[in-house]
């Protein structure tokens, strides 16, 4: 937590979160930010001194985002650590049962999944799909272009698991689009 410091005699400090995306107003943000005290995070803006672990990522994912959305893929990875910096469009799925949309205008991505509980894990109060869900979801829908196995196998190391259990875990569950491809990847991991 950072402290803001008013230098006056019996006038008390404040603590403020790590992540901010709407506890103060725009100009405050903009202010803070223009003295070094705030960096822009993701979308939200960070405390300079802040480490940036798992749970100011995820908020910094969702900035002002409902919190009804899960976040996914990349986004997911990057939460998790897997990846190092913060994809450039932030990713998010709702499940079927409650389908959640972000604000118009917004330039981060939503698509309606089918997805269980045990497939998602809750963070500073806003949801990630899992470790292992993850993996799977990026083998399945990266294209070659985009796709990193370092990160999958990272994610899968996370989860201390592997890929033939990455891939039993796949299995489980019918008519995965792009299921083929995921599991060619998975088998040319070395983990």
């Amino acid at each position: 937590m950072a402290f803001i410091d008013a230098s006056l005699p019996g006038v008390p400090v404040e603590r403020l979160p790590d992540v901010l995306t709407n506890e103060l107003p725009a100009a405050e943000l903009n202010a803070l930010r223009l003295d070094a005290t705030l960096v822009p995070f993701a979308n939200a803006f960070l405390v300079a001194d802040a480490l940036g672990d798992a749970a100011d990522r995820i908020l910094g994912a969702f900035g002002r985002h409902s919190s009804r959305l899960i976040a996914e893929l990349d986004t997911a990875a990057w939460v998790w650590g897997a990846r190092h910096s913060p994809p450039t469009q932030f990713e998010f799925c709702a499940s079927l049962t409650e389908r959640a949309r972000l604000a118009p205008g917004a330039l981060d991505a939503v698509r309606e999944v089918a997805i269980s509980g045990d497939e998602i894990v809750t963070i500073a109060g806003r949801r990630v799909t899992n470790p292992v869900r993850t993996a799977i979801d990026l083998a399945r829908f990266r294209d070659d272009g985009s796709y990193s196995p370092d990160v999958v196998a990272e994610l899968l190391a996370l989860a201390r698991t592997d890929a033939p259990a990455a891939r039993a875990v796949m299995d489980e569950r019918r008519h995965l689009t792009h299921a083929e491809r995921a599991r060619r990847r998975l088998g040319a991991l070395a983990c």
